[in-house]
C-alpha cells in the first residue's frame, strides 16, 4: 500500500479518536477527564507525527519527480561520483 496514504489514514484515525473523545465528553456536558485528557493529547501527537511525516514525504517525491533520471535511478551518492568524473 502506498506510504502516503498510510499515513493520511493514520492520521484521520487519530483525528476521529479525538473528535470521540470530545463528542462524548459534550454528549454527557462535561469537561474531559484526566485520562481523556491524556489520551486526547496523545492522539495529537501522532496526527501532528503523522502530518510531519505526510509533508516529509511529499517533498521527497517531488524532489524526486524534479531530479534528473540518472540520480533518481543511481541515487545521490552516484551522481556525486559522475560529477566527479565530468
Amino acid at each position: 500500500m502506498d506510504k502516503l496514504l498510510i499515513l493520511r489514514q493514520k492520521r484521520a484515525n487519530a483525528i476521529a479518536q479525538m473528535r470521540a473523545l470530545v463528542a462524548n465528553a459534550d454528549k454527557e456536558t462535561r469537561e474531559l477527564n484526566a485520562e481523556e485528557t491524556a489520551r486526547y493529547e496523545s492522539l495529537r501527537s501522532e496526527a501532528e507525527k503523522a502530518l510531519d511525516d505526510i509533508k516529509r514525504e511529499e517533498e521527497l517525491r517531488e524532489l524526486e519527480a524534479a531530479a534528473p533520471a540518472q540520480v533518481t535511478a543511481s541515487g545521490p551518492a552516484a551522481a556525486a561520483r559522475n560529477e566527479k568524473l565530468e
